[in-house]
Parts: C-alpha cells; sequence; structure tokens
C-alpha cells in the first residue's frame, strides 16, 4: 500500500510520541498502579514525565498503531487486552536491565576475554556471508567472540550447528541477552501474539531455541501478563538437537527466582533433545504431537541454518508445519529483524531470505530478489 505524504507525517509523529512515552521514567507509583490496574487504560505520557505528579501538559495515550497494528487490530481483542497492551508497552523498558541481569546472573562465569577479539570477528562475519555455518561453530575460539557482550546488533544464529556440549553456554551468555530482549518487546508489540500468552492454557512450542533466547523473553513477558490479568498459564518447550539443558536449567532457575514465577504460578519450562529434520519415527511423531498441541509455534533465526543442512528436509518441515497446526494457531518466523522509518518505526520486517529464496542450477547458485 502506498502511503501519502500526510498519512506518513501522522504514522512519524504518533512514532515520536510513542518513544517519548517509552524513554521517559515512570514513578514507582504510576508503574505499580499501571500492574494493577490494567483496564484503566495506559499512564499517562505527562503522568511518567513528572514523576506522577500530574503534570499540566496533556499528551495523547500511548499509539498502538506506531508500533505497528492497527486500531481496528487492537479493537478486535478481548475487552481491556488492548488497554493493558498499552500500560505494558509504556512500562516494558523498565524490563530491560531486569532481562539482562537475570542471563548475567544465569552465565557470568562463562564469558571470557580474547586477545585475537578483532582477527576472530573478522573471520566469523567472513564465514556468516558465505554461509559457512559449521566454521563458525565447529571452531570453540569463535563462540564467545560471536555476538560479544553489549552488542545490540542482531545476527544470524546457527545454533543448532553447535555439537560440543561444551560450548553451549559460552554460545549463550553471548547471543542470549540481545535476543531476549528482542523477543520480549516482539511479544509486547504484536497484539496477536501477546493475545496467545494471555490466553488461560497458552502451550509454546520453540523451534531451535535452546539457547534461551525464547526461554527469557517469554517469561519476561509473562510476569507482565500475571501482574495485568491476575492469571498465569504458560507451557512453553523448547527443541534443540544440542543439547543445551544446562544452560536452560540455570536461565529458567534465574529467571524464576528474580520474578518470582515458581510461586503459585502456572509454569511448565522444559527443553528437549530434537532433531527437527528427523521427521521419521518415534521422533517425527513426538515432534507433531507436540506441534498439534501447540497455541503458538516459534522459529526464530532458525530455517536458514536448517535449509544449509538439508533443503529437502527443512521444506518437509514447513510442510509438517501446514499439516500439524491446528486452527488458530499462530506460527511466528523470524529470519531476519530490523527496523526501517518507512515501517511506522516500530513495525518488525521479516527479511533477508537467504538460503530459502537461492535457486540452484546446474552447480550455479540464483539470488531470487523479493
Amino acid at each position: 500500500m502506498v502511503k501519502t505524504g500526510a498519512h506518513a507525517a501522522l504514522r512519524e509523529r504518533q512514532a515520536a510520541n510513542a518513544l517519548r512515552a517509552r524513554t521517559q521514567p515512570l514513578s514507582a507509583a504510576t508503574a505499580a498502579a499501571a500492574r494493577k490496574t490494567p483496564g484503566a487504560g495506559p499512564p499517562r505520557a505527562d503522568a511518567a514525565a513528572d514523576g506522577g505528579a500530574g503534570g499540566t501538559a496533556a499528551r495523547a495515550p500511548f499509539p498502538l498503531g506506531a508500533l505497528g497494528a492497527e486500531p481496528e487490530q487492537a479493537n478486535s481483542l478481548r475487552p481491556g487486552l488492548a488497554r493493558l497492551l498499552n500500560a505494558l508497552l509504556c512500562l516494558s523498558a523498565m524490563m530491560h536491565a531486569e532481562i539482562l541481569d537475570t542471563v548475567q546472573q544465569a552465565l557470568d562465569d562463562t564469558l571470557a576475554s580474547d586477545k585475537n577479539f578483532s582477527v576472530r570477528l573478522q573471520t566469523i562475519k567472513a564465514d556468516f556471508f558465505h554461509r559457512r555455518y559449521n566454521e563458525v561453530f565447529d571452531c570453540p575460539g569463535n563462540l564467545p567472540v560471536y555476538n560479544p557482550p553489549g552488542s545490540a546488533r542482531i545476527r544470524p544464529s546457527a545454533q543448532i550447528m553447535c555439537s560440543a556440549d561444551l560450548r553451549s553456554s559460552f554460545l549463550a551468555a553471548q547471543y542470549v541477552p540481545a535476543r531476549a530482549l528482542a523477543y520480549y518487546q516482539l511479544l509486547l508489540e504484536e497484539p496477536a501474539i501477546f493475545a496467545c500468552i494471555c490466553e488461560d492454557d497458552c502451550r509454546v512450542v520453540a523451534l531451535g531455541g535452546g539457547a534461551g533466547s525464547e526461554l527469557v523473553g517469554f517469561l519476561a513477558a509473562s510476569t507482565h501478563v500475571r501482574a495485568g490479568c491476575g492469571r498465569f498459564s504458560l507451557n512453553l518447550t523448547v527443541l534443540d538437537r544440542v543439547d543445551w539443558t544446562d544452560v536452560h536449567a540455570r536461565l529458567l532457575a534465574a529467571a524464576t527466582s528474580r520474578w518470582g514465577l515458581a510461586d503459585g504460578a502456572a509454569l511448565k519450562a522444559e527443553f528437549a533433545l530434537a532433531d527437527l529434520l528427523d521427521l521419521e519415527g518415534s521422533a517425527g511423531a513426538a515432534l507433531k504431537a507436540r506441534l498439534g498441541d501447540a497455541t503458538l509455534v516459534t522459529a526464530m533465526f532458525v530455517l536458514n541454518e536448517l535449509m544449509a543442512v538439508s533443503r529437502p528436509k527443512t521444506m518437509a518441515l514447513v510442510a509438517l508445519l501446514g499439516k500439524c497446526l491446528t486452527r488458530g494457531t499462530k506460527l511466528l518466523v523470524m529470519l531476519s529483524c530490523f527496523l526501517t522509518p518507512e515501517s511506522a518505526s516500530g513495525t518488525m520486517v521479516v527479511d533477508s531470505a537467504g538460503s530459502i529464496s537461492n535457486l540452484q542450477v546446474n552447480g550455479n547458485t540464483y539470488f531470487l530478489y523479493m
């Protein structure tokens, strides 16, 4: 759809207002009131600016549309859910530090320095450019360099290629923080996805999510659901062919302890070894059963890496998703993401199909542009 100049300008103003509302700190009283009273609507931006003292400058409430959701989408949600979502988006920045602290608490002992950081980083970039995922993750020295601490850039992952159990905690320590923040924000900003985690019985299957980003993101978002809706029910199953059991347990323990999710909360989070490309026999039957029972299935930054292993098997997995997912189940697939000014300054844009959009004929690779 082609936007008119006036419409684009309006969206830019909405996005600017949204950014100001989200970046201004809220007072403790304002934050508590928003969490306890979801039906009362979002906290006023002027209350956030003046610390809740009741400023005189009236501002519009947080514009849900500035984050990519049209007003009619918000209105289609359950009564009160749109208002709760607005309030939580204003409060979400308060959780960013909590998420980073949780990951650091769980994985801080795995962080290490590397004198050859710059050289290794350039090698990793070259391997990623040529999609040599095995070469990136089969070299133990590369893993501490991959996605260094403090980096906000989201890079493609090849977590399924990591075959040595000893390396998993190093990769998670470098890889989890930025993506956990991104997934947490995505869960709050997409009304359809947020509605899923607000259901009385939310069952999530995270494909290739062993490193823990999905786990932390969902648990962080669930704290808002429990505080705002007065109820909480999450059944999260993480599937990966690499044994991330230790990392998963450490992240789960840190998150439940920090956010009090274990106290009376209907929480079940488990990690299961599963080769997503093995669709035959008992392994395939177990995967089909999990997919058929899910209300939300995620495949975050995993399809390109699966394609690098086997294109036919990956396409068979995609076909299986279409057959097994029941009506109403949400499928969230992410290949690469970035924010663009023309996309309402907050819309998640799926881009860079990579291996999926490449066509090989007689040994030559042809890039298909969309």
